[in-house]
């Protein structure tokens, strides 16, 4: 059965992630966790997301540079029952734009993961999340070329149709 629903963020940037310490708050004896919170009834995870962050930071993100990263639902020993997990990532806000309310930003380095004390699943999803973004890391020079192609092609394509407006 389903205990909660949440959605939560990881912030990144090449090396790092934002998090949430919450040594001071935690419910469950974890030292860190994701910035987010519990899903109200009628809301969206993207509405709980940015209303959260808006709570716990003073933040207002642009809904088009947020990435959904995975929505399952994972028992979670610490509570004993379900969570319904939606988890987005967001590249790193500049820092000095933020008024913490809630907890306390901790900026780990993404090779200090094994050593983070975390509710179980959450430690799991940052791996995840470290994963995904080694990959478009190492994909990044590929995917610019493909996309210069891309671009290249279309201005061709474009040529050739104006000429051939042009000339029927």
């Amino acid at each position: 059965m389903i205990k909660r629903k949440v959605a939560t963020i990881v912030f990144y940037d090449e090396d790092n992630f934002m998090i949430q310490d919450r040594k001071k708050i935690s419910k469950w004896g974890e030292e860190y966790g994701f910035f987010g919170g519990a899903i109200e009834r009628g809301e969206y995870p993207e509405q709980t997301i940015k209303r959260e962050l808006s709570e716990e930071l003073d933040l207002d993100l642009n809904s088009n540079n947020l990435e959904l990263f995975i929505s399952d639902i994972k028992f979670i020993k610490e509570i004993d029952g379900e969570v319904e997990r939606n988890v987005f990532i967001y590249k790193m806000p500049n820092l000095n734009n933020i008024n913490v309310r809630e907890g306390e930003i901790k900026i780990i380095s993404r090779k200090e993961l094994p050593s983070i004390k975390m509710v179980s699943g959450d430690l799991e999803i940052l791996k995840r999340i470290n994963d995904y973004l080694n990959k478009i890391k190492w994909n990044s020079a590929f995917y610019l070329a493909k996309k210069t192609i891309d671009i290249i092609s279309l201005i061709y394509l474009r040529k050739r149709v104006i000429e051939y407006i042009l000339n029927n």
